[in-house]
């Protein structure tokens, strides 16, 4: 007999009953079975009464590995939103998505048959992937369940207390919503306090290795609210690793990391698939072969960040038989190109507007003359400082009516935060003198000058917009319960700023103007929130938290749309959004520059996001401007 079998006989009692649910069902036992080091240290025999548990022979060795997690038929829904909302969905298909029932298993990863590699959840905007992920993470925290789960059954096999070990978790996530709470609850600590989870002082032979390999000890002594979007996400990489968890959740955890970040991301990503351990970590070396492995469930778009590591794909509300449900498939060899190719097909798309729509759109209601300035942006000498830390330095800069910047630079350069200025100034008529991030901590002007073109605020066109990660976090934690005609009527950016000023006593005497619903209305048309045959009444009553993450972003891109205005800043504004959304939100930028002066200045750590109008580049280093000119 082998000696794995021989040692398969020596049975222990589980460390932890299975956190699982069903509606009228028997609970679970487990059983765990000793094997050799880890790979297969989770095998466990499933107990129901009366019924039967369902299983699967994976390992080479015909032992019994039960899935991490399992869905049954379960119907799910985001926490905050009611069962009512599933009738007037965005989408014509959005009920029938959000009605597909789950059936899903995501097993340990492997070397060995199926559940080898790590899982990738793709699927469109609305088709719930963030759901899921949110739910996964109830019932592993044992909160909430009832209100993510409507019926059907998820059971989660949990082989390894957390309790024994504060800085060990058996899952983690990196996410737009753990992006949220890290900013919430730790944003006046330090990234190197962030990086111990479990507390204490010194920082793990783990969290060293991972900070070296980001790039994130020059970090170690910020505040985390000191930090840019980029920067965020690595201190969140870091911290769910540092929990050697079982199970990791990333949801499109790449968003905000220019490219140095991405490629150190891929990297650690293939090592944990191989195998999480001290010496392969750390030195590189030694044989993954029989290490206890990290699985991880991607939740993405792009197919560049779809490494080789990954083994098995499931697509959600895109069913590969052609309807709405959910299938899952061995990756078999191909390319990340092809896995999302099934994200491109849609039923439907918004046509994008004629330039004769567009400039009508763009004169509507122009009954007040806005600025006609022919000079937009200009800054001399500029620097802006945080605490201790210079974060623009001595930029000088000319932004004309008409022209299409790319604003470029790794984390941390200066481009939010340059962002978030040209919006404050021209909110403020040229008055700004602090400049507010998503977390309160503030970012001073100390010298030179910067004069920003005035938003006409009786109208509330001209001037600047902005959409952006910080704002769509803000609107996240404090516009959850505003709707959409809210949103767009009242401007986002007029609110964001609104919110900000209200820290230093700022008047907020034009927050009652709205604009024009029907602008709104056709923004949202061209983007594909609302249907062009389809009463918008209901929809446009929809809560901004009941949206998903991708729906969001366009609400925001439609309402920066609404405001016409005479300077554009869009600071990653594909993040969230799917391949199809993708496409549709630059194509209508496109159509706006080639048609209108409108300037626009667009942040991306992506290329191929740029449209053919931007012709003019910017890069930022350090806070320095390293090159202007053409964009090349």
């Amino acid at each position: 007999m082998p000696a794995l079998k021989k040692r398969a006989q020596r049975v222990h009692p589980s460390v932890e009953e299975p956190t699982s649910h069903t509606a009228g069902s028997m609970p679970f036992r487990q059983i765990i079975i000793s094997s050799r080091k880890g790979v297969a240290a989770r095998l466990t025999r499933c107990v129901r009464l009366n019924s039967t548990c369902t299983t699967e022979v994976v390992d080479e060795n015909s032992i019994i590995i039960p899935p991490l997690v399992q869905l049954e038929a379960a119907r799910l829904q985001y926490p905050s939103l009611g069962t009512s909302s599933f009738h007037h969905g965005l989408y014509d298909d959005m009920n029938e998505i959000m009605d597909t029932t789950f059936d899903l298993k995501i097993f340990p990863n492997l070397e060995c048959g199926s559940g080898g590699g790590g899982h990738v959840i793709l699927g469109k905007n609305g088709s719930g992937k963030t759901s899921l992920s949110q739910t996964l993470i109830n019932y592993y925290n044992s909160n909430d369940k009832q209100s993510s789960l409507q019926s059907g059954s998820i059971v989660i096999n949990k082989t390894r207390d957390d309790t024994i070990n504060r800085n060990n978790k058996w899952l983690t996530h990196v996410s737009f919503e753990s992006h949220s709470e890290l900013l919430m609850k730790e944003n006046t600590t330090t990234v190197h306090r962030a990086l111990i989870p479990g507390g204490g002082n010194r920082l793990s032979p783990t969290a060293k290795f991972l900070a070296v390999r980001l790039g994130m000890y020059p970090l170690l002594p910020r505040y985390v609210n000191t930090l840019s979007t980029g920067e965020i996400r690595r201190v969140l990489l870091v911290r769910a690793l540092v929990s050697k968890p079982e199970l990791l959740l990333l949801d499109n955890s790449f968003d905000g990391l220019d490219v140095a970040g991405r490629q150190g991301l891929t990297d650690i990503i293939e090592r944990v698939l191989n195998g999480f351990r001290m010496d392969i970590l750390v030195q590189g070396v030694g044989d993954a072969k029989d290490t206890a492995r990290t699985q991880i469930m991607l939740f993405s778009h792009r197919p560049e960040e779809i490494s080789a590591g990954f083994g098995v794909v499931s697509y959600l509300g895109i069913g590969r038989d052609g309807n709405n449900n959910i299938s899952t498939e061995q990756r078999l060899g191909r390319s990340a190109s092809e896995l999302v190719t099934p994200l491109m097909v849609t039923s439907s798309s918004p046509d994008i507007p004629s330039k004769a729509e567009i400039m009508q759109f763009w004169q509507q209601g122009k009954i007040v003359q806005t600025n006609n300035d022919a000079v937009l942006v200009e800054a001399k000498s500029l620097q802006v400082t945080r605490d201790d830390t210079t974060l623009i330095s001595n930029l000088d800069w000319v932004v004309q009516r008409g022209e299409r910047w790319h604003l470029g630079g790794t984390n941390g350069a200066g481009k939010s935060t340059l962002s978030r200025l040209l919006l404050r100034i021209s909110m403020s008529n040229n008055s700004a003198e602090w400049v507010c991030n998503t977390s309160g901590r503030d970012a001073k002007v100390e010298g030179g000058m910067l004069n920003v073109t005035s938003s006409c605020n009786r109208a509330k066109r001209g001037g600047v917009a902005l959409v952006s990660t910080e704002l769509h976090l803000h609107a996240a934690q404090n516009w959850g319960k505003m709707t959409i005609h809210e949103v767009l009527t009242r401007g986002a950016s007029f609110l964001f700023d609104a919110d900000k000023r209200s820290a230093h006593s700022f008047n907020d005497e034009n927050m009652n103007t709205l604009v024009d619903e029907d602008i709104t209305i056709t923004a949202a048309k061209w983007l594909g929130l609302v249907k062009k045959d389809q009463c918008h009444t209901s929809i446009l009553h929809r809560e901004f938290s009941t949206l998903s993450q991708g729906q969001q972003k366009l609400l925001l891109i439609a309402s920066a749309i609404a405001l016409r205005p005479s300077l554009l800043v869009l600071d990653e504004p594909c993040q969230g959004l799917d391949l199809c959304n993708r496409k549709l939100a630059l194509a209508l930028i496109e159509e706006i520059c080639q048609t209108t002066d409108m300037s626009l200045i667009y942040i991306t750590h992506h290329n191929e996001e740029l449209v053919p109008s931007i012709n003019r580049r910017l890069v930022l280093e350090d806070g320095k401007a390293v090159y202007s000119g053409a964009r090349g």
